[in-house]
């Protein structure tokens, strides 16, 4: 056995010396990394339709309704794409918040003139100033009551009415938000049913309706200014960017947050998706700093880079006459990420065939399970979960759960793995997270550590004796992995010798030693701790496994002196079970008893011979005590056996 291990063990020693030649090797300068076209998926494509299907629905929410003949406005089709798992969470939480915008009740019969869309954002706006714990401040009664009036008239065709009861409101609290959403909303649609004059009066509301205050809720000044933007949209492009500006609305912060894309309402989302409707090529420095934001710093920000702003972004370049740098800034901080990703991918597609009886090494069972819960990977999937920076990730997402319970370990995240292993801040990059080339290559060895056990379970079982081991148990030592390793490297403290470096692997070198091993056998030992992957490294296996070969022939504590030792105890403590009993087969015969009486008898007749038949006083003298030493080493014979 110790020319197996010591055969590992070179094995083991060449693999190293070739990793650190490998990183003295003199590496290029750096160079630009070449714009790489970079996949998308379906079922990302099929979260990110799902916004712009509800985009597009508050697009024509204020369409005038279609003259007879004529059909309504067809909306995109909702999209047919696969969702996976991993992106359902995800969708099911923007579908959820769908619609924010009140639209029209497709079962109310209303007269032509009267928009439902907005008759139902002015019960619903009444609704909400009507609930004191929503509105704040509290909205007085008059001005209730006046909103109830301007209401019911516009949902009886009488629109000059409405409005007239809702300016009458406003000059009484000239900088109410909602009256003057509300104002904006029905003018706006007086405006796209025709009317001229009501265009320039919409805006000037809709724009004070936008400013921000502190008596305003967010959530709800950032619909005003929502639905501001979304209506003017249809009027002018130019317009609507400026306003666009102005408000908070393309702000990452609004998307920040463990949540990610989903975290927050969608309103920031839909702004997003507005901008994509608007040329690319008037965005400014402001669009393109809320751009960089977003791809570097919000969960799922980089998704939302890859599908909208991208193909964009690229066409700019391909109409700009000389190359943006910031653009160009952005297409190698995806490319960097990429990169990783694709490395990290080379080496994950190799472990489904990875196959042992027990894992024995940390990095093995840590990457085994990791492509078991989420076997198919793409790049823009993980970028719905983490920012580009590595700094945020998507908690409890799937499969996060699944993850945690299969590594027996609830404090590792899933996607902050990720995060940090594709981040394009290198600072911040780990690819030390999926050790995956350099964890292939240890697993090489695990065959021979394999032949290596057996060998030591095979020694093991020559050196019990079957007849007494089950009855001599509970005396016998009970060994732990850290008496292995103490007595290969004469350390106190052999664990901190090869704990990992890595927090996480750390983390799992703990946990997985939990609860303690105790066991008889040193090979039953080092077969538990293999089979929970507990091994920080094959260095740490070969030194188990030579303390336990060392272990094994000690004459103090080795196997066969450990149950010398455990018959000897046993036979004090329970006399009548253990009599007779002895180690390697043996048993005591009966005349041990008569050979104690015999000994002196025969010792003084020896002694009498040899002063008879020796003419040397000296010499018979020295036989005589020769025959007593002789005696003496007998009779303790006989009292062991006994």
């Amino acid at each position: 056995m110790n020319a197996r291990l010591t055969a590992v063990r070179e094995k083991l020693d060449r693999r190293l010396l070739a990793k650190r030649q490998q990183r003295l090797e003199p590496r290029n300068g750096s160079v630009l990394p070449e714009h790489i076209p970079v996949t998308l998926t379906p079922g990302v494509s099929g979260l990110l339709a799902l916004i712009h299907k509800s985009l597009q629905e508050d697009r024509v929410r204020l369409l005038p309704p279609p003259a007879p003949g004529e059909e309504t406005p067809a909306l995109p089709p909702a999209p047919v794409l696969p969702i996976p798992p991993a992106l359902q969470e995800l969708a099911d939480a923007f579908q959820a918040s769908v619609p924010l915008l009140p639209r029209a009740d497709r079962a109310l019969v209303l007269p032509p003139q009267v928009h439902g869309a907005v008759l139902a954002f002015l019960q619903d706006e009444f609704t909400y100033l009507s609930d004191t714990t929503q509105a704040r401040p509290p909205t007085p009664a008059p001005l209730l009551m006046k909103l109830r009036q301007a209401t019911s008239a516009y949902s009886e065709g009488r629109v000059s009415d409405s409005i007239t009861l809702l300016k009458n409101a406003l000059n009484g609290d000239p900088h109410n938000q909602s009256i003057l959403a509300c104002l904006s909303q029905i003018l706006y649609g007086l405006a796209n049913l025709g009317n001229a004059t009501a265009l320039p009066e919409a805006r000037d509301y809709a724009q004070r309706s936008m400013i921000a205050s502190e008596q305003q809720r967010p959530a709800r000044l950032e619909l005003y200014q929502y639905l501001a933007l979304i209506t003017e949209r249809a009027f002018s492009e130019d317009r609507t960017l400026e306003w666009l500006r102005t408000t908070n609305l393309l702000n990452p912060a609004l998307l920040q947050g463990h949540g990610g894309l989903m975290g927050m309402q969608s309103i920031p989302l839909r702004a997003w998706g507005l901008l994509t409707t608007l040329p690319v090529t008037t965005w400014g420095d402001h669009e393109l700093d809320h751009c960089q934001n977003l791809l570097h710093q919000v969960v799922g920000g980089g998704a939302l880079y890859l599908h909208w702003l991208r193909p964009l972004l690229q066409q700019r370049l391909s109409l700009s006459k000389v190359p943006e740098e910031r653009i160009m800034a952005f297409e190698e901080s995806v490319t960097a990420s990429w990169r990783s990703f694709e490395q990290v991918q080379r080496s994950l597609a190799q472990f489904p065939q990875v196959q042992y009886a027990q894992p024995w090494l940390i990095k093995l069972r840590y990457l085994n399970t990791l492509v078991q819960v989420l076997p198919q990977q793409s790049f823009d999937m993980i970028l719905c979960h983490v920012s580009l920076d590595g700094q945020s990730w998507h908690e409890h997402a799937y499969p996060q759960r699944e993850f945690q319970a299969m590594l027996e370990d609830y404090t590792l995240s899933f996607w902050r793995l990720w995060g940090q292993s594709l981040t394009a801040n290198k600072d911040h990059l780990k690819l030390s997270m999926f050790p995956a080339e350099d964890t292939l290559q240890e697993a090489e060895l695990i065959p021979d550590l394999e032949a290596a056990l057996e060998l030591l379970r095979g020694l093991e079982r020559q050196a019990m004796q079957s007849d007494l081991w089950d009855d001599i148990k509970p005396w016998l030592t009970r060994w732990q992995t850290d008496h292995l390793l103490a007595v290969a490297t004469g350390s106190n403290q052999p664990r901190n010798r090869f704990a990992p470096n890595l927090s996480m692997f750390k983390t799992l070198y703990r946990r997985w030693q939990e609860p303690v091993i105790h066991s008889y056998l040193t090979s039953d030992l080092i077969t538990e701790t293999a089979r929970r992957g507990g091994f920080a490294s094959l260095e740490e296996a070969l030194t188990a496994l030579g303390g336990a070969l060392r272990l094994l022939d000690d004459r103090t504590y080795g196997l066969e002196a450990a149950q010398r030792r455990a018959l000897m105890l046993a036979q004090k403590q329970n006399p009548a079970k253990f009599a007779g009993r002895r180690f390697n087969g043996e048993r005591s015969f009966a005349g041990s008893g008569v050979m104690r009486g015999l000994l002196p008898l025969g010792l003084l007749g020896a002694i009498f011979a040899a002063f008879m038949l020796s003419g040397n006083v000296s010499q018979a003298i020295g036989i005589s005590l020769a025959l007593v030493g002789l005696a003496g080493v007998l009779l303790i014979n006989l009292s062991q056996r006994s």
